[in-house]
C-alpha cells in the first residue's frame, strides 16, 4: 500500500450497544434510528442503488447453521455486502452468540 490512507474495522460488541442506550436513552436512540431510515426510504433512488437477493448456504454440519450475504450497491459510491451466520449452538458449545455478522463496505473507485 502506499499513500496516508487510513483502513480501519470497527468492532460494536453488545457492550458498546449497552453505552449508547445508558447515554442517549433507549427512547432517544430508537427516535434517532426511525429518523435516519425515513431519510432512506424517502432518498432510494432505484436508478442508482442496486439490491440483489440476499443468498447463502443452510448447512447441518459441523452443526445446524445458516450464512448468508445481503449485497447492494450505490453507483459510483460504494459497495455494501452485510454477512449473517446464525448458529443455534454457538452460545452453548462456544461462548459465542447464535447470531454474528459483518458488514463490509467497498468503495467503488478503488
Amino acid at each position: 500500500m502506499s499513500g496516508d490512507r487510513a483502513f480501519t474495522t470497527t468492532i460494536i460488541a453488545r457492550d458498546h450497544i449497552a453505552r449508547i442506550v445508558d447515554a442517549v436513552g433507549l427512547d432517544a436512540l430508537m427516535d434517532e434510528m426511525i429518523e435516519s431510515l425515513q431519510d432512506a426510504i424517502e432518498s432510494f433512488d432505484e436508478t442508482r442503488t442496486h439490491v440483489r437477493a440476499r443468498d447463502g448456504f443452510h448447512y447441518r454440519e459441523p452443526d445446524v447453521g445458516l450464512l448468508e450475504w445481503m449485497p447492494v450497491m450505490h453507483t459510483a459510491q460504494a459497495t455494501t455486502i452485510k454477512v449473517v451466520g446464525y448458529h443455534p449452538s454457538n452460545p452453548a458449545k462456544r461462548s459465542l452468540p447464535t447470531i454474528l455478522s459483518t458488514i463490509s463496505v467497498f468503495d467503488t473507485a478503488t
